[in-house]
């Protein structure tokens, strides 16, 4: 999925235009090999929006976000957005990105994540930093076990991210399995953060973009008066004994 950092300026007042989908090359390797097992091969689109204050989150509501990409996701830069972020149930979202670099947002807010997974939002957590230093792998590992001894023990609403900027940050489904009972999880459950979890975020954002956000009911006053004049069928209410 193309990665897309975005910074939404706080003034409200100047002009803000909604980022453009980047166009990614896809290899002739990866396009003869499906071609070859006859299988079909989509690229989605992702915006992750790098919250540093509540005061612009409306630009997210505007249609040419909500349907140029089909993945938004949002990080919060500190405890407090992060609150504010999963309290939030007007902006339409399908990930909430979890930094282990950021240490400050932990500890977790154990029932307001609960209440946010029930909303169909799932949890990402990035693995990146932690092959640079064993600082960065204490904390993330701090942070999978947070989430796999006290809010999902089952696994759910929880996926990997690599955020690389190279490819030697990018790793196997496999090894994030093994990332996935390092937290504390079972094989099966490790799978299912690497199989199902990701499938769950595309239903998702299939639902966001294809249901309807409103509906208008109008009347007129000749409805009215159509619906005055209208001879209303007699419904028996009582029991008549003959």
């Amino acid at each position: 999925m193309p990665f897309c950092e975005l910074f939404i300026p706080v003034d409200s007042t100047s002009s803000w235009t909604c980022p453009k989908r980047f166009v990614a090359r896809i290899p002739d390797l990866i396009i003869q090999r499906c071609r070859s097992t006859n299988r079909k091969f989509r690229l989605y689109s992702r915006i992750n929006v790098i919250v540093h204050d509540n005061q612009s989150l409306h630009y997210l509501k505007r249609a040419d976000v909500q349907q140029h990409f089909d993945i938004i996701s949002l990080q919060p830069a500190s405890r407090d957005i992060l609150l504010y972020l999963l309290s939030s149930t007007t902006i339409q979202h399908e990930l909430l990105v979890l930094d282990p670099s950021d240490a400050e947002l932990l500890p977790f807010p154990t029932k307001l994540m609960r209440a946010t997974a029930e909303r169909g939002v799932t949890f990402e957590l990035i693995y990146s930093n932690a092959l640079r230093d064993s600082f960065e792998r204490r904390n993330l590992l701090a942070f999978g076990r947070s989430l796999a001894t006290n809010i999902f023990k089952h696994g759910q609403s929880i996926v990997f991210s690599s955020n690389a900027k190279n490819p030697l940050q990018i790793r196997s489904p496999y090894d994030m399995m093994e990332i996935g009972q390092l937290f504390g999880f079972n094989q099966e459950i490790s799978r299912k953060l690497v199989d199902q979890n990701p499938m769950d975020v595309l239903a998702r954002s299939f639902s966001r973009k294809q249901t309807v956000q409103g509906t208008a009911w109008l009347e007129t006053a000749t409805d009215e008066k159509e619906e005055a004049t209208t001879v209303k069928p007699f419904v028996a209410t009582e029991t008549i004994l003959l």
